[in-house]
């Protein structure tokens, strides 16, 4: 999945670059995921999510956006203790208006 992200990112950045004039700004995200749910923080914790996103700059201010993050982590089912594993990676597009 996380390849498929890299691989629409490196997409929109070609399309980006011919469409001449065009703003393009990639940003690189990280930051920390504390889910506040007991049985979740009990079994997987917390831990470094990392994403980004590129966005293309469309009409006075107006600029096409896709972004996504990347969460994994492997833990422990609290009462038969076996392994287990989590992969969260939310994918997000859309319009936005910078002012």
């Amino acid at each position: 999945m996380m390849k498929r992200l890299i691989g629409t990112i490196a997409v929109l950045l070609l399309v980006a670059g011919s469409a001449g004039a065009a703003a393009v700004r990639v940003e690189l995200k990280a930051s920390y995921f504390r889910p506040t749910e007991q049985a979740f923080l009990d079994i997987y914790g917390g831990g470094p999510r990392y994403g980004g996103e590129v966005s293309i700059g469309l009409w006075k201010g107006f600029d096409l956006w896709l972004g996504g993050n990347y969460f994994s982590r492997e833990g422990e089912l609290t009462f038969t203790k076996e392994k287990t594993e989590l992969q969260i990676i939310p994918i997000g597009a859309g319009l936005k208006y910078n002012h």
